[in-house]
């Protein structure tokens, strides 16, 4: 190209100099005859001209620049040429442009609405200033992957940071605000001063908590979310308002922007962090969470060798609470879409694959009908168009197809992101900002304008390679008839082999999801319904109040109607856990050695409302008071880990939890639960301990576990919110939900990924399909003399069925193999993904192999069995 434009600059500046002669030639001789001598003649004539090489140079550039115009108004004639063209052939096929159409509609749709997620969960910026540089900071120990961070390494990785600009430190919490006609539990967050200058966002209104706030006493101010600020307050002046949270006075300082949430998507009222000394001197109880902004040009990998430092300083400094123990930094980014980041590049990888399937489809169909537009093309050849014009209109008839196919994909991937988002995770970071945006639609136009250069190309190229002329002289068929057939035939086995990858994953993850499904939690979820009660410290502020409230409301929820058991727990598996050390009394262990387990404060009926089986010994009674000795019942998992070679029952165990050093006495020995998710490689501890929740009146929190005698569990809500607002009519029931439903969120990744992949599949092996049922069709319409032939020499119906049958089999095959030694090294990648099962598992494989191979084998009868109806007398005459 570059050698193209240099010798067209050379022509226009030969022409140029060689007008320019002619002129300065002419205006020389008029001169002499005017009288002027030659010399000075010629010397006028340039002066005139103004310099004979700037002119020059000045009428080249006009010169190229009238060039460039005039090939461009003539690409775009043509090009427009072409296109109306394209489109009345086009409408002179209707049902192969409508096939088409919606084959590419159906892959762009699909590849728009994958995109427009990964866009807004994975590829977008956070929603902060450099968001690049934010880092996520957390504890984490040989026994826990992470941790939340004690509030003593917090304050220590402020202090002693070298690769920081700021840190700051936040804790999640709830809050209640009352005083309206109902009383709201707000996602809260308390906070220390640097968050608004690590996240580089500022308070709309008004400021953002000082640090003469963060002390017990003085922390009685709040900011308020956007959306918070505009659904209570209705966007009114609030800045000194006076509201009430938890039943304490607290004054509004600011108001954050709009989609503004921190440390959660549910945050929406920050107050300070405000900790004594001795708080912050804690080292072994861990609460907090840390976010940190780097400074400029700071590795990941430097920061993770800082902390490191730090950690070892700590252990060194604190033996007893940080000896293996040490902190994890992430990327804030990375962090927050860890969870779904390999679901979602495994379903961009299988969208790909049917994009790809899609352009192998409509090429093989493009071959199919530019080989019956032989005798159209060679007329065009005989009459001057040359093989670059042929391709150029095969091409553009291809961007007719692709713009119609992305326009209507477009439609097509709105309502595929609506269906999509109804069945998305809560865990999928930014849900809320997917859409189509001018991104999806830049993406939409880019595929829809790439994918002409895939499906077209070949087949033009193809089609206009043989000898054209020759076609005129064989009815439409040229040279080029064996050579299209065996570039459908590949790819139609690419098209096998790509749908049999994305089969073989899909049934992967349908045999995981399904093991993953059949796991026991342990407990009976049906007809229980979870609510959590936080009681105001104002209001409930010793622990008999506490105690007395959550007695009375499980005694009254028991004699509720419907409801056959109620009972609490301070933390609830799928909701929130807290975690104790635990070691048989007696026995001497170092603190960072110590065993852990999931630790409850439950309420006497909590087994019963949980349908957790007490296996061996007793479950708690109402005798077991704060009074009375303290007790514990224990999982099995955990009886086997501290007393494996004897019976657990009657033997005392001591409990780094609750206002009582004294040892509790196992009395009861219950089944294992699962604590976060059915996959128990997944689980932080295996282990669990329960202890009477009137041992531990400290907690103001409590999960409510509500058991219904039939139906709908939801239905017990109006009867719990009766009970409550008995006792209490400030306190709302925060987030009511089945407890089926949260176990069926927890498994929301899984059930989201495999419902699309199958999706996928199932796509990818129709266009496959109708691939492989297109090509023997094609093949039955091109071989009709040949088969009349075979049937004129005896071949029986049987024969030729066998043969064609025995073509797209053979296809199949081929494309299974292929497909096969792409499954074995793809498939690896789902090894996260997996539970139960082998990424090379035999069966997953074989059920594709079978599921392909039956289609194919359909796909391939339907044009078999109509090449045996050929009529071997009229086959021949034509």
């Amino acid at each position: 190209m570059r050698a193209k434009r240099g010798t067209e600059s050379r022509q226009v500046g030969q022409d140029v100099r060689d007008e320019l002669a002619f002129h300065v030639a002419m205006r020389t001789r008029e001169l002499i005859d005017r009288g002027m001598t030659p010399a000075a003649a010629q010397q006028e004539a340039l002066r005139r001209l103004g310099g004979l090489e700037g002119m020059q140079r000045r009428l080249t550039q006009l010169g190229l620049e009238r060039d460039r115009d005039i090939r461009r108004r003539y690409y775009l004639r043509a090009l427009v040429q072409d296109v109306r063209y394209g489109v009345r052939q086009l409408a002179r096929q209707p049902g192969f442009a409508a096939v088409v159409i919606m084959t590419l509609a159906l892959a762009i749709g699909a590849t728009t609405a994958i995109f427009s997620v990964i866009n807004a969960a994975i590829l977008r910026p956070l929603p902060y200033g450099e968001p690049d540089r934010l880092v996520r900071l957390r504890d984490a120990s040989d026994r826990f992957e992470e941790f939340s961070v004690s509030a003593g390494n917090a304050r220590e990785w402020q202090r002693r940071t070298r690769v920081f600009e700021s840190v700051a430190i936040t804790q999640g919490t709830f809050l209640t605000l009352t005083g309206g006609a109902e009383p709201l539990r707000l996602g809260a967050a308390r906070a220390t001063t640097e968050l608004p200058t690590v996240l580089q966002v500022q308070p709309i209104l008004g400021r953002w908590l000082q640090a003469s706030e963060m002390v017990e006493g003085d922390d009685r101010v709040a900011v308020l979310g956007h959306g918070l600020w505009q659904r209570v307050f209705g966007g009114q002046d609030v800045l000194g308002r006076t509201i009430t949270l938890n039943g304490l006075p607290a004054t509004i300082v600011g108001v954050m922007p709009a989609g503004f949430a921190f440390p959660s998507a549910e945050t929406e009222i920050w107050m300070p962090l405000a900790m004594n000394e001795r708080d912050w001197s804690n080292f072994g109880s861990h609460f907090l969470g840390v976010v940190a902004r780097a400074k400029p040009g700071v590795t990941i990998e430097a920061i993770r060798e800082d902390m490191a430092r730090i950690s070892r300083e700590l252990a060194e400094e604190h033996p007893t609470t940080n000896e293996r123990w040490f902190a994890k930094a992430w990327w804030l980014h990375d962090y927050q879409t860890r969870d779904v980041r390999s679901g979602l590049w495994l379903l961009a990888g299988a969208v790909g694959f049917v994009l790809l399937i899609a352009c192998a489809n409509v090429a093989s169909l493009l071959l199919a009908r530019g080989a019956s537009r032989q005798r159209e093309l060679a007329v065009r050849a005989a009459i001057g168009a040359g093989r670059g014009r042929i391709v150029r209109q095969l091409l553009a008839e291809g961007m007719v197809l692709a713009l119609a196919g992305g326009a209507l994909g477009l439609a097509l991937a709105y309502l595929l992101l609506r269906a999509l988002l109804s069945i998305a995770p809560a865990s999928l970071p930014r849900a809320s900002e997917i859409g189509l945006d001018g991104a999806a639609l830049a993406f939409t136009l880019i595929v829809s304008l790439v994918s002409p250069l895939i499906f077209a190309l070949l087949p033009a190229w193809q089609v206009s390679s043989g000898n054209l002329s020759a076609a005129m002289g064989h009815g439409g068929r040229s040279a080029t008839s064996s050579m299209t057939r065996a570039t459908r035939s590949m790819l139609i086995v690419g098209e096998v082999a790509l749908a049999f990858v994305v089969l073989a994953g899909a049934a992967l993850l349908l045999r995981s999801f399904d093991a993953l499904v059949r796991v026991d939690p342990g407990f009976e979820p049906s007809r229980s319904v979870v609510v959590r009660l936080s009681l105001p410290g104002a209001k409930y502020d010793t622990p008999l109040k506490r105690s007395q409230f959550f007695d009375q409301l499980i005694e009254r929820l028991e004699q509720a109607p419907g409801i056959t058991h109620a009972g609490g727990s301070v933390s609830l598996p799928f909701f929130a856990d807290q975690v104790a050390s635990v070691v048989p009394e007696g026995q001497v262990v170092d603190a960072s050695n110590r065993p852990s387990a999931n630790f409850y404060a439950v309420t006497p009926a909590y087994f019963e409302s949980m349908g957790i089986a007490v296996q061996r010994g007793r479950g708690l009674t109402l005798d077991d008071t704060n009074e009375s000795r303290r007790v514990v019942v224990v999982s099995e998992s955990l009886a086997r880990l501290l007393f494996p070679d004897g019976d657990a029952i009657g033997r005392r165990v001591v409990i780094s939890q609750g206002p009582r050093p004294d040892a509790s006495e196992i009395v009861g020995i219950v089944n294992d639960v699962a604590q976060y998710s059915l996959d128990a490689s997944q689980a932080l501890l295996q282990a669990q301990m329960y202890e009477p929740a009137r041992q531990h009146p400290y907690f103001p929190a409590m999960y409510l576990v509500v058991r219904g005698d039939a139906g709908d569990p939801l239905a017990l809500l109006p009867a719990i919110r009766t009970v409550v607002r008995g006792l209490d009519p400030d306190l709302p029931l925060a987030s009511p939900r089945s407890f089926q439903s949260a176990i069926d969120d927890s498994l929301g990744p899984n059930r989201f990924t495999t419902r699309l992949l199958v999706t996928f599949a199932v796509v990818a092996l129709s266009l496959s399909v109708v691939g492989l049922y297109g090509l023997l069709s094609y093949a039955v319409s091109q071989r009709t003399q040949e088969i009349g032939v075979r049937m004129a020499h005896g071949a029986g119906h049987r024969d030729i069925f066998t043969l064609l049958l025995g073509q797209g089999l053979r296809l199949a095959a081929i494309g299974l193999v292929v497909g096969l030694f792409g499954a074995l090294a793809l498939t690896q990648l789902l090894t996260s993904l997996l539970y139960g099962v082998s990424p090379r598992d035999p069966l997953s494989l074989a059920v594709a192999a079978a599921l392909l191979l039956v289609v194919a084998l359909a796909a391939s009868a339907l044009p078999a069995r109509r090449a045996t109806r050929v009529d071997p007398i009229i086959a021949l005459r034509g």
